[in-house]
C-alpha cells in the first residue's frame, strides 16, 4: 500500500468518527431531550468538573480538524466555567492556536484545501489577493476580529501561499483577542439581558 491510499484511508476513518459522534449526539439529545437541561447540566458538571474540564480543552484543541467554529465552544466555556472566566480566555486562544496550525500546515493531507475550493470558489482567489497584499497583515487582524466570517479560511489561504506562519498567528491571535474577550466575559451578561 502506497502513502496516497493509506493517508485516504485514515482521512475516511477519521470522517467517519466525526459523524458517527455528531449523529449519536444528536440521537441521544432527542431520544433523551432532558440531557440537555440547564438544571440537570449543571450538577453534572458541579459532580466532574475536573473531567468536563479535560473533555472541554480537548476540544477545543481539536475542534479545527472538523471545521467546527471556535464562538460556540468559547460561549459553551464561559456558559460552563463560570468561576475560571480567564482559564476559558486562555483554553479558547490555545484552541485558536491549534487549529490555526492544523489548518496551515496539513489543510491538504485533510482535505480542507478541496472542501474551501468547492466552498468558497469565488471568495479564495479574492482573499488570497488580499492575503499577498502589503496589508495582508491587517487584513487578517480585521478578519479575525469579525465574527461571522469562517477563521479558518484565511489559516487555510496563508498556508496555501506559504505566508510566514508567524505573521499570520500572531495577525490572527491579535484579531480573535477582543472577541474572544467579549464572549468569555459577557455571555452570561447578554444572556441576563434577553431573558
Amino acid at each position: 500500500m502506497t502513502n496516497q491510499p493509506k493517508i485516504l484511508v485514515i482521512k475516511k476513518i477519521l470522517f467517519g468518527l466525526w459523524i458517527v459522534a455528531i449523529l449519536s449526539f444528536l440521537g441521544y439529545s432527542l431520544y433523551n431531550p432532558s440531557f440537555l437541561d440547564h438544571e440537570k447540566m449543571k450538577l453534572t458538571l458541579e459532580t466532574y468538573s475536573s473531567q468536563i474540564l479535560f473533555i472541554y480543552i480537548f476540544i477545543c484543541l481539536i475542534r479545527g480538524v472538523f471545521l467546527l467554529p471556535s464562538s460556540p465552544f468559547v460561549v459553551l466555556g464561559a456558559l460552563l466555567f463560570v468561576d475560571q472566566l480567564w482559564l476559558v480566555f486562555a483554553i479558547s486562544l490555545l484552541g485558536i492556536f491549534c487549529s490555526a496550525t492544523v489548518l496551515y500546515y496539513f489543510s491538504g493531507f485533510f482535505g480542507f484545501d478541496s472542501y474551501f475550493k468547492e466552498k468558497y470558489p469565488e471568495k479564495i482567489q479574492k482573499i488570497q489577493d488580499k492575503v499577498k497584499s502589503p496589508k495582508a497583515f491587517w487584513f487578517i487582524v480585521a478578519w479575525s476580529a469579525f465574527p461571522f466570517v469562517p477563521t479558518d479560511l484565511i489559516c487555510y489561504i496563508a498556508g496555501t501561499i506559504r505566508m510566514k506562519f508567524s505573521r499570520m498567528i500572531i495577525a490572527m491571535i491579535i484579531g480573535e483577542i477582543p472577541l474572544v474577550y467579549f464572549y468569555v466575559f459577557y455571555t452570561q451578561e447578554t444572556l441576563n439581558l434577553l431573558g
